[in-house]
């Protein structure tokens, strides 16, 4: 079902009345960002003492209650905690957590990088043969000083055992800024890759949300509900999801199954809104939170809900949900790769939507280690891929 945060309508900053019921936040439009700030501190207070609810639970609801899913688990634990000398185990949220890494489990085998408490997924090659990636769609670590360390005790089980080729990561836009850091842990490969477009939820979103957004944002009256059981919506997503891959002939890793949603939508720190218009789901976007970031996951959306132009309200709706829960940065994903074109020419119209509600850019970068040169030279000579800038060498052409 859909968490109630208040007996109380409340105005956000696009004029939103948002009032998240058990299934519905009525949510209609007119502009008055003026006291934003103000009213998010008072909403926030009302979480503690108010709950309302006000509708029934949604069609999903109960089929999966052996499914413990809670939306908007914090992602302010302290990593470094210490006791006796020693880390104390906390659990991670989002894209920094062992329930994510093995969402992926039909892409490749999840291990553990202790030291920098970070994942990459191990993936066959060759019989006898394999190498690893980091988790689709960032590569995510706690602690990227120590991320050398792990690397270097993966690179010596590879030397002893089963070969471990070669590693491949894209880096997180709030990661190290420093090409050098990162040529520490990835001596092979720093590349500039994708520049990432993000928000300064601190400020005011009438002041950096563009007019378009914001008329698309004001001008039509839908329901928008943030789901406090997402996997209860499984069914909903499944399909627009669907819908998504098939409108835009999206294939491999993107394409993930039910059963990677089934886990996707039990991580940790996930928050889930919901468009819907007489109880019809229009769309629903994922958010991925760990400490003040947030990141857009995934968002799809039926025919209606293109037609309706829902993917507006419901950004909107999300910024303020997620500004009053104390969230800095939200992290919209990726504009065109680096030495494309510039993100500010850019006039596709995902780049569009994306720039429209940031604030900044951030760069990533791909990074690549070869842990056995001879077996990847070999296997790059095999391939026809010697001379390739491709990383892995021996992988290129996989994805076309």
């Amino acid at each position: 079902m859909c968490q109630p945060n208040s007996a109380f309508p409340r105005r956000v900053g696009c004029g939103a009345s948002v009032r998240n019921a058990a299934s519905v936040t009525k949510v209609t439009r007119s502009l008055d960002p003026a006291g934003r700030v103000r009213k998010a501190r008072l909403v926030a207070w009302r979480l503690l003492i108010e709950v309302a609810v006000v509708s029934p639970p949604p069609p999903n609801a109960g089929a999966n209650a052996g499914a413990a899913s809670q939306a908007d688990r914090s992602g302010h634990a302290d990593a470094h905690a210490h006791a006796h000398g020693e880390r104390t185990h906390v659990e991670r949220t989002g894209y920094l957590s062992a329930a994510y890494a093995r969402s992926l489990g039909e892409f490749g085998t999840p291990m553990a990088l202790p030291r920098s408490e970070s994942w990459i997924l191990q993936r066959q090659v060759a019989p006898g043969i394999a190498d690893a990636m980091g988790p689709y769609p960032l590569f995510c670590c706690r602690d990227w000083q120590a991320l050398a360390g792990d690397l270097e005790d993966v690179g010596r089980a590879s030397a002893g055992g089963a070969p471990l080729t070669s590693l491949v990561v894209v880096t997180d836009p709030f990661g190290p800024a420093s090409p050098d850091l990162l040529a520490a842990s990835f001596p092979d490969r720093v590349a500039p890759f994708k520049e990432h477009y993000v928000a300064d939820l601190s400020r005011p979103l009438a002041s950096f949300v563009s007019a378009h957004h914001r008329r698309y944002a004001s001008r039509r009256v839908v329901e928008v509900a943030v789901c406090s059981q997402p996997l209860d919506w499984l069914d909903d997503w499944c399909a627009l999801y669907a819908n998504l891959c098939a409108r835009h002939q999206i294939r491999g890793i993107p394409a993930l199954s039910r059963a990677a949603f089934t886990h996707q939508l039990n991580v940790p720190g996930l928050t889930a809104l919901r468009a819907s218009a007489g109880g019809a789901t229009l769309g629903m976007v994922l958010w991925y939170r760990h400490d003040d970031v947030a990141y857009y996951h995934l968002a799809a959306y039926s025919d209606e809900g293109y037609q309706q132009r829902a993917s507006f309200p419901l950004f909107w709706a999300s910024f303020e949900h997620l500004a009053a829960a104390g969230v800095r940065w939200a992290s919209l994903g990726a504009g065109p790769s680096a030495g494309d074109k510039a993100p500010s020419q850019g006039t596709d119209g995902l780049i569009r939507f994306k720039k429209g509600w940031s604030t900044e850019t951030r760069l990533t970068y791909l990074c690549g280690r070869i842990f056995r040169p001879d077996i990847y030279r070999a296997l790059a000579q095999e391939r026809g891929f010697a001379d390739s800038r491709y990383f892995p060498a021996y992988r290129q052409g996989e994805l076309a």
